[in-house]
Parts: C-alpha cells; structure tokens; sequence
C-alpha cells in the first residue's frame, strides 16, 4: 500500500511521516479505509483498483471544513 500519492506530492511531506498520521487516524478511528470495489463482472479488472479513505464520523469533517448544521 502506498499512503501518500499526490496529497503527499502536495505538500512537499516525507512519507515516512504522512504514512505515521494515517497510522494513527486509523488507530484513533477517525478514518478507515475500503477496499476497491469489484463487481465481479466479466472483467478482470476493478472498476476501483486503490482503496479509498472515509471520515468515520462526518461531523468531524465538516468541522475541518468549517461548515456549521445552518450551512448544510
């Protein structure tokens, strides 16, 4: 797996650091990860081949984004 991609591109962050914050979000349950999604349909391929990463709780992303209940 590999945690960092253009968010670590980005923002200029060493790997090594950004793969300890995911770490540590996912022990925290903040977020988690899904795993590509495969319909199992004739194709062998996945119509997702990376994982994808989901706040656990919504509200926490919204408070990230500054977005108040009125907002929504």
């Amino acid at each position: 797996m590999k945690p960092c991609g253009a968010i670590c591109r980005a923002f200029s962050h060493d790997k090594d650091v950004f793969a300890k914050y995911l770490n540590a979000l996912r022990n925290l349950y903040v977020i988690e990860e899904l795993p590509a999604w495969n319909p199992n349909l004739r194709s062998k391929t996945a119509i997702r081949t990376k994982e994808t990463r989901h706040f656990t709780d919504p509200s926490i992303g919204a408070a990230a984004l500054g977005i108040t209940p009125e907002g929504i």
